[in-house]
């Protein structure tokens, strides 16, 4: 019998081989093979076999793009759910109606493409599917609503079906939405010939759409997502999930982070960031701890963690001096402009500055003398797959500070909350299916001279060709060159520092492993890291390291420039 909403099964310990000092072999997927640890200097590569069933491989975003947000997770009612994941509205319904239906989806945990609905008066007038097209596009939506009223609302709504049909199956292969027409038999009958069977389509009565029924919402939006994408899967999902119960986030974050770590034998942290707060899980040995923070719930339908967080505490991740009020405001003054979708480059270098101040919030409740994890991953509205990735990655980095090597990863389709429901409603699921690798960092603890040469990394691809560079102490530095190749790394401290092995001594990573789209992240600065004497060194300190990751890429002298 499946366990009740937000209790959790007892969990067996996680198989790791032990191998010696300093040494643990175990399966990575993100690496497609074995992962090893070890002290390049005095231990051997061992061999014998590893327990558990390693024969695994990672499978890149089974879920695969287009990636989605998990969206909003606090219900009207108060209570934190994991529901299906984004979704976005296609309609002209007048302003009352059409907040009434965002109402109902916010309450369930999907941020709509709201701005999609602007586009109905040119859409119906031109009968141009382009820029419509093109919004849905950029949405990464997995669910699709198309609710047209009026005389021409058969007609509208059978040239968006054209349009997504396009989009999903003639366009381009890619994972497919499932779509859900509101309206009568005679308005969506046209729209369901033109999309069937290739997608899946629902119907539903407008009546139905309302943020007193949530509980049916939820149930309908997860039949026909889940009807979409169990091909893409490769399970075989119910097609319905009547009368489950709704499960907490946080019991579904702490089931997936916990399948994922039995998986792959590895100690792990998820970090799930929504607008409304971060949901810290760390897997080691079989348990999993949870730190939370912000998590605003109840009327307060726009709240978010910047509102909980003290202005100073963003201040010090920025790498320009802002006033407190212009800090201020881009923290509250979200009417306009959601939170999580920042409009300019102040917004955001302030909206990731608070990302990695809440971050850091959470690590501190955790208790840690050092925050030491085999995976780290990025999941959420904000830090999965609608976050660039290497914003994603410098986030986790600064946030939560790991040491010694670790695997950066991203949550592609925010999809972890409901692989944890699936799994705790007795579904066989495997959450590493979600993951992307995003990159690999290294970072030495101790401490040494300000820009003494710290950390001597090389690199040495398949191909045989190497990359070697020395990083001082107190800087970052991208090896841009390594993104999407695999390689063998090593890295060799200062007397003083550790990266793994004891200090001064090298440790590497054995056989090649994927470094993902942003190569290796090495990060010089110690444990913790200098906080600079006033705030004008503290902004020049944040401003190298960003620059030393190439966090921004091609906009980095713009965006880090005077914002605008």
């Amino acid at each position: 019998m499946p366990p009740s909403a937000g209790e959790l099964p007892s969990e067996p310990a996680i198989s790791v081989a032990d191998v010696g000092p300093r040494l643990r072999i175990g399966k990575f997927g993100a690496f497609d093979g074995r992962r090893v640890l070890t002290d390049l200097a005095d231990v051997p590569n061992p061999g014998g076999p590893l327990k558990g069933d390693w024969r695994r491989t990672w499978s890149q975003a089974s879920l695969g793009a287009p990636a989605v947000s998990a969206g909003d997770y606090a219900a009207i009612t108060g209570s934190e759910i994991a529901p299906p994941l984004g979704a976005v509205l296609v309609t002209d319904l007048a302003a009352a109606e059409r907040r009434r239906l965002v109402s109902a989806m916010r309450g369930q945990g999907f941020l709509t493409g709201d701005s999609v609905a602007q586009l109905a008066t040119d859409f119906l007038r031109r009968n141009d599917p382009n820029e419509l097209a093109e919004r849905i596009r950029k949405s990464r939506a997995a669910l699709i609503l198309i609710a047209f009223a009026g005389p021409r609302g058969a007609a509208a709504t059978e040239l968006a079906a054209q349009t997504v049909r396009h989009l999903y199956c003639e366009a381009e292969p890619k994972p497919r939405p499932a779509v859900v027409l509101l309206g009568d038999a005679d308005t969506t009958a046209g729209a369901r010939r033109i999309l069937e069977p290739e997608i899946t389509v629902a119907t539903m009565d407008p009546d139905a759409a309302h943020p007193d029924n949530l509980n049916a919402l939820h149930q309908h939006f997860a039949s026909a997502y889940l009807a979409a994408n169990a091909p893409v899967m490769n399970r075989n999902l119910p097609p319905k999930l009547v009368d489950r119960p709704l499960i907490p986030i946080t019991a579904a974050l702490r089931r997936a982070t916990w399948r994922l770590s039995h998986l792959m034998g590895l100690r792990l942290a998820v970090a799930h960031v929504e607008p409304r707060g971060v949901t810290l899980a760390l897997a080691d040995q079989g348990s999993v701890r949870i730190a939370n923070f912000g998590h605003v719930a109840g009327e307060n339908r726009g709240g978010h963690f910047g509102l909980q967080l003290p202005v100073e505490e963003v201040a010090r991740w920025l790498p320009v001096r802002l006033p407190d009020a212009d800090i201020r405001a881009g923290l509250l003054d979200r009417a306009g402009r959601p939170w999580g979708v920042p409009s300019t480059h102040r917004e955001r270098l302030i909206q990731d500055a608070a990302i990695v101040a809440a971050l850091s919030r959470a690590r501190t409740q955790l208790r840690l003398a050092e925050f030491e994890c085999d995976l780290v991953v990025g999941s959420g509205a904000m830090l999965g797959g609608d976050c660039a990735p290497l914003e994603a990655a410098a986030c986790l980095l600064n946030g939560l500070l790991p040491v010694r090597f670790c695997q950066l990863a991203q949550d592609q389709a925010s999809a972890l909350p409901m692989l944890g429901c699936l799994d705790l409603l007795g579904e066989t699921v495997d959450p590493s299916d979600a993951l992307a690798p995003l990159a690999m960092s290294v970072a030495a603890t101790g401490s040494a001279r300000p820009n003494e040469p710290a950390l001597h990394v090389a690199a040495q691809r398949n191909d045989g060709s190497s990359v070697e560079e020395v990083v001082p102490f107190g800087a970052t530095l991208r090896l841009a060159a390594l993104a999407g190749q695999p390689a063998r790394i090593g890295a060799m401290p200062a007397g003083g520092l550790d990266v793994g092995g004891g200090p001064g001594r090298a440790v590497g990573l054995s056989p090649s492993v994927d470094l993902g789209v942003g190569g290796l992240l090495v990060d010089a600065r110690g444990r913790p890291p200098a906080e600079g004497a006033d705030p004008d060194e503290r902004s020049e300190l944040v401003l190298a390291w960003l620059q030393g990751l190439a966090v921004y890429g091609a906009d980095s002298p713009a965006v880090l420039g005077v914002p605008d």
